[in-house]
């Protein structure tokens, strides 16, 4: 399973392995000795929990790296925005997540 989604996501079995850890310490996934790993089902009311918390902290990082942020920090926001609007117009999944991780990634850095 963890190759499968290693290929996927264009990601290492390492880095999926380790993620999918993480995910179970946190009780997003539930893995069963010598059986499947399964995905907690979340409820709509838990599911809009998660992201009325990411809306408070995403407009705070965001406040914070357009404060902080340096003119390469912006350059490089701006090319990684640019590459999620072409894979969005080639239709490109995958890619667009790869990006959008990226993105979100760079804008907390640069609030540092």
């Amino acid at each position: 399973m963890e190759r499968t989604l290693a290929a996927e996501l264009g990601a290492s079995v390492t880095s999926v392995r380790e993620a999918m850890i993480e995910l179970e310490s946190e009780g997003f996934l539930t893995k069963k000795p010598n059986s499947a790993t399964h995905v907690t089902r979340l409820t709509r009311s838990d599911v809009q929990k998660i992201f009325n918390v990411r809306r408070v902290l995403e407009a705070y990082a965001v406040e914070e790296a357009c404060r902080k942020a340096t003119p390469e920090q912006t350059r490089q926001l701006e090319l990684v925005y640019a590459e999620m609007v072409k894979c969005v117009k080639a239709n490109d999944g995958k890619g667009l997540v790869n990006r959008d991780v990226e993105f979100h990634k760079l804008i907390w850095n640069s609030r540092e």
